[in-house]
This record gives structure tokens, C-alpha cells and sequence, in this order.
């Protein structure tokens, strides 16, 4: 993050109305650009789509499952992230490039194991247990390991200062999720969940491929040193520690809210604070029924 903050001391030195204005489009473009990518692709797609038509619970299992994937792909990355850095800055003073391509695959496997050993449980239960179409349950799974390498790859990519192309990726990757959207359900007749999740997925994969090629292009060789990357995450274990417990806790009032009774369980499996009570009753296939905590299951 150096180099942005060399960069706005350039922008702001100028003290003028127009450079402040430059300072903050700059730092919000290369910080909260692609968050803000994302939030706008999925309100343009629930406005376009008339996704507050659809059910109750449809809405609430596809809210509860996009929640799921964000909290959770940073989650299962944070043990990784602290101590893959702290290898790379220490390959970068050494001017070893070639141990970067090692650091990532590794750190990858790693990472997407975490995440699998996480996700696929989960996923058998919602299947088993919520009785979700098999289908949607596997788009949700593909949508958080997409995300999962979307995450990780910028890690490497913030090494070479190409937030603008971070930012860039994520417009590409979000415009293809509305585009697409619209073509499932206007021209293909798709449930309008489904095709909001399916683009989802695919515009993350998008960006996750778009950053896994930029990466290649800029490290080229492998050294072939995993045993290296292994030895630092015994050394400096402190690190997995507390950037996993940082990343809990800018999630944990999540999991303090789901822990009340004002809570609703989707389809047996999702819990969340959801923000208005539902009228227990949708023409679409589906009924909520109350208990102490709000349950949505599928109709029968």
C-alpha cells in the first residue's frame, strides 16, 4: 500500500479543489471500487428483473447464500493471507522473484482445501436437509470458491500496484453478471434467483481468471521452493492467528445477531437477521412458518 500513499501525497501536495477531488475519486477506485462494483451489479439486477416480486423465501434463500459466500470466502482466506504476504515481502527484498508462482500455487490448494472441507459439508446438509434443488445448492458452492480465488488473487496482485486494473476486472466481471442475467431470464426463461446466482457465479470466475492471468504475466518463472512456503507458516503461526481472528471481527456481530431470537433459519440450514418479519404465505412455491426463530422451507 506504499505506493498509494505516494501517489496521493503527489495529489494532494497541489492543495487545489481539483486535485482533493482527483485524491479522493483515486483512493476510492483503488479501496472500495469493486465492493461498490458488486452492491450496484446486484441492485441493477433485482430492479431490472423484478426480483421483489418473486417469493419470500426465494428472495431470502438467494440473499442468505450470497451473504454466506462473502463472509465465508473471506473467512477461509484469512488464515492464509497474513502469512503469504509476509513470505512475499521477504522474496521481494531478496529480489527472488521466481518464489512467487510457488507462494501462490501453494497458498491456492491451501486455501481452496480450507474452503472445500468448509463448503461441501454445508452443502450436503442444505441439500439433504433444506431440501434445495440440487442445482442451486451447487451454484452456491461454485459462487464461493469462485470468490474464494477472486479474494486470493488480489493479494498478489496488490504486490504490482495494479488497482486500477483490480477495479477494472470487477466492471468487466459485473457487467457480464447483468448482461447475462438478463439474457437467462428474458430470453431463456430462467427463475430469477437462479439466473441472479448462475451470473453471479460466472462474473466472479470472470475476474478470478482475468487476475490468474495478469499474475502469469507477471511472474513468469517457478523455482519450484513449496517446502519454503510451508516453513513460514510454522514460524510465524502468531500471524494465522490474528489476522484470522481480524477478519472474525469485522463478521462476529453477524453471528452475535444470529445467536438471538429474532434470527430466521432458511430452508433448515441459512440463519440470519433479516431486516422486515414475512407474511408467512408466497405463491411461489413456497411457506414460511414461525416458531421461535422464523423458518422458510419449501412446500411440499
Amino acid at each position: 500500500m506504499a505506493g498509494i500513499g505516494v501517489r496521493l501525497n503527489r495529489i494532494f501536495s497541489k492543495n487545489t479543489i481539483t486535485t482533493s477531488l482527483i485524491g479522493f475519486g483515486y483512493s476510492m477506485v483503488i479501496t472500495v471500487a469493486p465492493m461498490f462494483l458488486v452492491i450496484i451489479a446486484i441492485i441493477i439486477m433485482q430492479a431490472l428483473l423484478g426480483f421483489s416480486r418473486i417469493g419470500y423465501a426465494d428472495r431470502e434463500l438467494y440473499s442468505c447464500t450470497v451473504l454466506y459466500i462473502f463472509i465465508f470466502s473471506l473467512l477461509t482466506a484469512a488464515p492464509f493471507n497474513a502469512v503469504l504476504s509476509k513470505y512475499m515481502s521477504d522474496v521481494i527484498y531478496k529480489e527472488q522473484f521466481e518464489d512467487i508462482l510457488p507462494c501462490y500455487y501453494l497458498g491456492l490448494i491451501l486455501n481452496v482445501t480450507l474452503s472445500c472441507l468448509v463448503g461441501i459439508p454445508f452443502c450436503i446438509w442444505e441439500y439433504l436437509v433444506g431440501e434445495v434443488a440440487l442445482f442451486y445448492v451447487f451454484m452456491g458452492f461454485c459462487g464461493f470458491i469462485s470468490l474464494v480465488l477472486v479474494f486470493y488473487s488480489m493479494l498478489y496482485l496488490s504486490i504490482c500496484k495494479d488497482y486500477k486494473k483490480i477495479s477494472f476486472y470487477f466492471f468487466l466481471g459485473m457487467l457480464t453478471t447483468v448482461l447475462l442475467s438478463l439474457l437467462l431470464v428474458y430470453l431463456l426463461g430462467v427463475p430469477v434467483s437462479e439466473a441472479m446466482l448462475f451470473s453471479l457465479d460466472v462474473g466472479f470466475m470472470v475476474i478470478g481468471c482475468l487476475e490468474l492471468a495478469l499474475i502469469r504475466s507477471y511472474f513468469r518463472e517457478n523455482s519450484g521452493r513449496y517446502r519454503e512456503v510451508l516453513q513460514y507458516f510454522k514460524k510465524y503461526w502468531l500471524l494465522v492467528v490474528t489476522n484470522f481472528l481480524y477478519i472474525l471481527g469485522l463478521y462476529i456481530h453477524n453471528f452475535v445477531f444470529w445467536s438471538t431470537d429474532m434470527r430466521m433459519v432458511v430452508v433448515h440450514s441459512f440463519v440470519c437477521l433479516p431486516i422486515s418479519r414475512p407474511a408467512c404465505s408466497s405463491s411461489h412455491g413456497w411457506r414460511c412458518t414461525s416458531t421461535s426463530a422464523t423458518s422458510c422451507t419449501p412446500r411440499r
